[in-house]
């Protein structure tokens, strides 16, 4: 009987909880939500969505906060392996090289594979883009998911300093790969 009672008292608390919670850990409701067949992601009405950005992206988050040199912004490209087998480990030393190059200022803050029911490669950097006609110091942070033979590299931009982090994180937080 007492353990019916125990059994019941749980049920109850877990169905409390759960009530109280949103869709996606961290998020807070009301946000938006772009889906597609194999991956989703949530973002505030403070950033404006555009499906491609024409450089290759699968999707672009782009900060409605106007700045006359870099607008804070979150994409997502899907490279495809054709069938080669890439751990993540490797992806993170191909991509460590490919930033040097690409980068100046270089100041490699975090590079790591985060241990969870889908492996993440967490990547943070600052530095300025060697492309870029301005010499502003920007801050990066790669999130590289591995399946089905796919990369999934989620990527936010911002100046140093310039930018709420915390709704950055919170977005890329929201980031899901079926």
């Amino acid at each position: 009987m007492k353990h019916g009672r125990l059994v019941l008292i749980a049920i109850i608390i877990t169905v409390i909880a759960a009530c109280g919670q949103s869709k996606t850990e961290g998020v807070p409701a009301g946000w938006k939500t772009f889906k597609q067949d194999n991956y989703s992601i949530q973002y505030p009405d403070s950033f404006k969505s555009n499906k491609t950005s024409g450089m290759g992206e699968k999707f672009a988050l782009v900060s409605k906060k106007t700045s006359p040199v870099f607008r804070e912004n979150i994409t997502l490209m899907i490279e495809d392996f054709n069938g080669q087998d890439v751990s993540l480990k490797y992806y993170a030393e191909q991509a460590e090289k490919h930033i040097k190059m690409v980068i100046a200022d270089l100041d490699i803050i975090e590079n790591r594979i985060i241990e969870k029911d889908d492996p993440e490669l967490l990547l943070i950097y600052t530095g300025i883009r060697k492309n870029l006609q301005s010499n502003i110091k920007l801050r990066f942070e790669h999130r590289v998911v591995i399946k089905g033979g796919k990369a999934y590299v989620l990527t936010f931009g911002a100046e140093v300093g310039k930018s709420e982090y915390k709704v950055a994180e919170q977005i890329l937080n929201s980031f899901r790969v079926k």
